[in-house]
């Protein structure tokens, strides 16, 4: 479960965020474009969000540098899917028990999930198409896609116990829900 959690669960969990990202939470629950959101809850987002895109506005590849604002809504839902993934499979532990341990394999499941979910973006691209994915998507870069969010998450520095000063640690993590 600790497997499935982590790979199909982020997805089901990026996919439910997107309702709530910068741009699905213009929507309301009919599917019209309409403010819905008190100016609290407007604000505080804002600030939340502003987190996500500079720290995705700062990392590189090559010569260039991430466009935070472009990739927001995707770096958001890729933020709380991973969340949601983890509390559902933690969920389903209290309600299940603890998995078995896998045969032959040195990882307690709590790491197999982290591993299951960075699997999902193992990608092999030239410097090219690198550059087109930094320049022209909406998604950050597949590896980004691993590194930012699960270094927002104190799970995973708690499952692999990460030292505070490792480069998989953010000091100010960010963090939307």
């Amino acid at each position: 479960m600790s497997l499935i959690y982590g790979s199909f669960g982020f997805v089901a969990g990026h996919e439910i965020t997107h309702g709530f990202d910068d741009q699905g939470r213009r929507y309301d629950q009919n599917g019209d474009l309409k403010d819905w959101w008190t100016a609290l809850s407007s604000n505080a987002f804002k600030t939340k969000a502003s987190c996500i895109e500079r720290q995705y506005s700062a990392y590189k590849y090559k010569d260039l540098n991430v466009n935070g604002n472009m990739t927001l809504g995707e770096n958001i839902a890729d933020n709380g899917g991973l969340k949601i993934a983890y509390a559902a499979y933690k969920r389903w532990i209290e309600e299940n028990g603890k998995e078995d341990k896998l045969p032959g394999i040195d990882l307690n499941h709590n790491q197999l999930f982290f591993l299951s979910f960075g699997q999902l973006w193992c990608s092999l691209y030239n410097e090219q198409k690198g550059k087109i994915i930094v320049a022209q998507s909406v998604h950050s870069l597949p590896n980004l896609r691993v590194t930012g969010p699960i270094s927002n998450a104190k799970e995973f520095a708690e499952a692999f116990n990460c030292p505070a000063n490792s480069p998989m640690v953010r000091r100010s993590k960010c963090e939307m829900w």
